[in-house]
């Protein structure tokens, strides 16, 4: 069994994903329309909820603008396989801690969603690779 992605309308912004388990199958459906990284970064959270099913074994995905508006589900989701899945992004991320302190520009600068930056920061943070800014 794997996790099957596909590309739905799901009534546009602010909902970018929804992921469900029906019986065997679990599946991320993927709002039409997003950037490839934000798509990317939906299907990554897919598999993270595909290895540890959230609540209730469904999951809506709304789009966020700041680190305040973040669902931190979605960032475990993500730190659970961005790593095996898209360490370029983890490269990049750390690449622009040596320029930014926040992780909107953090976000801005590797054009990856802020929540894919939160996940990388955790996982860096927790190597003890995070580097300091000099901005």
């Amino acid at each position: 069994m794997s996790l099957k992605i596909k590309t739905r309308d799901l009534g546009g912004h602010p909902v970018e994903g929804f992921y469900t388990e029906f019986a065997d199958e679990p599946t991320m459906a993927i709002q039409a329309g997003l950037s490839h990284t934000r798509k990317r970064a939906r299907e990554l959270e897919g598999h993270g909820y595909y290895l540890r099913p959230p609540m209730w074994g469904r999951k809506c995905c709304f789009a966020a603008c700041d680190e305040h508006q973040v669902d931190y589900g979605t960032v475990r989701a993500l730190r659970r396989v961005i790593e095996d899945m898209e360490p370029s992004w983890i490269a990049a991320v750390k690449d622009a801690c040596r320029m930014f302190n926040e992780p909107r520009l953090i976000a801005d600068w590797c054009e990856i969603p802020i929540q894919a930056v939160l996940a990388s920061l955790a996982l860096l943070e927790a190597r003890g690779e995070v580097p300091t800014s000099e901005a």
